[in-house]
């Protein structure tokens, strides 16, 4: 069967037929939070950057998210009808008009462990749909039973699938760096913390730092340790808003000095310190 093929970093070609298997294999749907819920006019909540998607459905009512820090400020509005993903990483403000009848998720689409089919997405992407339509994927999710559950799961897919083909989300290319570097990223997500070194990196890949820095760098716009950097300050993320951990209790399992130092790498990478990160955002979940 001829086809696509793909080279890893280690010069090993893989078929179309593995290619295929790794995406059926691997990609999956991480859900943290979801709900159903009635916003008002107090629903506001301005420049909130999160380390998952938010996907919104909208039954009733209207809202808009803007994006500033562009070159020039982006409004969307949120409309009965529509199914809309705001990117994790991506800055939005959130309001509501009067009221606003929200249906929400909060997720990952992921190829592996901290690698996301919309990882360079920043743009707000929109799904128009019919509202009835809409009710009847929220009752799936809200019947309780597992057999429903099943179905709004494969509701997702489709969902994700469709925006992957209406954004033309290069899918095939993405999959092609995860396959190159699946060793790479796997060992430094599973890996991650404030001691974790570029040397530990290059060692574990048994590869010169030169060879590897330049073919990574090529690949992604990653450097070794920028890519490092963003794998712990997601990390950091997730903990700041899905649990009620210290922050010093966070620093600990991500394996810093101190807290002091935590918060110094925290505030340089995200512009927040770890608390104001938490306020900011966390209200908005």
């Amino acid at each position: 069967m001829g086809g696509m093929k793909v080279t890893r970093f280690d010069n090993q070609i893989i078929s179309q037929i593995e290619y295929f298997d790794f995406l059926i294999n691997n990609m999956a749907v991480e859900n943290y939070i979801h709900g159903h819920v009635a916003l008002a006019d107090d629903w506001i909540h301005e420049k909130i950057t999160s380390p998952f998607h938010r996907l919104y459905f909208i039954l009733d009512g209207a809202g808009k998210i803007v994006r500033s820090g562009t070159a020039e400020e982006i409004t969307v509005d949120l409309v009965p009808g529509n199914i809309y993903l705001i990117p994790a990483h991506s800055t939005w403000s959130y309001y509501c008009d009067r009221h606003m009848d929200q249906f929400f998720i909060h997720l990952n689409v992921s190829l592996m462990k901290g690698v996301d089919v919309f990882d360079q997405c920043r743009d707000c992407l929109v799904l128009e749909e019919q509202v009835e339509h809409i009710r009847r994927i929220i009752r799936s999710a809200e019947s309780g039973s597992l057999e429903s559950i099943v179905t709004f799961k494969s509701i997702l897919f489709q969902i994700m699938g469709r925006f992957i083909e209406k954004y033309e989300v290069d899918l095939k290319s993405h999959i092609e760096r995860v396959v190159k570097y699946e060793t790479l990223f796997r060992f430094i997500n599973e890996n991650s913390s404030a001691r974790l070194l570029v040397s530990d990196v290059v060692d574990f890949m048994n590869s010169s730092q030169s060879t590897l820095y330049k073919s990574l760098k090529e690949d992604t716009g990653y450097s070794i340790k920028s890519y490092m950097d963003k794998s712990l300050v997601s990390s950091a993320q997730e903990y700041l808003l899905l649990t009620d951990y210290t922050v010093k209790k966070i620093a600990f399992l991500l394996q810093f000095k101190d807290q002091y130092y935590f918060s110094r790498f925290f505030k340089k990478k995200t512009g927040l310190s770890p608390s104001q990160y938490r306020t900011y955002n966390r209200s908005s979940i």
